[in-house]
């Protein structure tokens, strides 16, 4: 199915939906290049049987209208068997090894516990008994455990390590020993 909008100043949005209602390619209103070319800028989704937006793909467009490398910007996401989001990785050239990528690790109770952003910095939350954000830090975990659940590896992996180490050591475990 496909819908054509109009907003109050004449500007036209096209969408086209699936049978599940969800949002496969859209196009948005003319704009004019420094060359003076007219183009629409497009957006296209790709779905997995869950429902996750699994890869987003954007029409690579040049602002003097040139052709870049790659016709297209694609934005990829993977979920675990819960429908976390595990990895997100944006394309920022025709180079794959600059590519953005951000990685999550989720605790026993699905929370997000760590998340790797693409320039590698860390930011890792504790959780309290009600599942209230308690505190978070940016950098790496002190000391690793084996008796852990998720911690992110130097090289990125997502491990079972060194997440109980930081429950065990956090200031409400410590004000609770007392």
């Amino acid at each position: 199915m496909t819908t054509r909008r109009t907003d109050p100043r004449g500007f036209s949005y096209d969408t086209e939906y699936n049978k599940l209602q969800e949002k496969t390619r859209w196009t948005e209103p003319l704009v004019t290049l420094r060359n003076g070319q007219q183009v629409r800028y497009e957006t296209r989704c790709i779905y997995d049987g869950a429902g996750n937006k699994v890869m987003e793909r954007r029409s690579n467009i040049d602002l003097d209208g040139g052709l870049p490398a790659n016709a297209w910007i694609d934005r990829s996401r993977s979920y675990d068997d819960v429908n976390n989001l595990l990895s997100e990785r944006i394309e920022v050239d025709d180079n794959d090894a600059n590519d953005l990528v951000s990685r999550n690790a989720y605790d026993r109770n699905d929370d997000p516990a760590v998340t790797q952003k693409p320039e590698g910095n860390r930011e890792f939350v504790i959780y309290d008994e009600r599942r209230l954000r308690l505190k978070s830090f940016y950098g790496v975990a002190p000391r690793p455990s084996s008796s852990g659940r998720f911690c992110l590896a130097a090289s990125g992996e997502i491990r079972t390590t060194c997440f109980s180490w930081l429950i065990k050591n956090s200031p409400a475990a410590r004000i609770s020993k007392r």
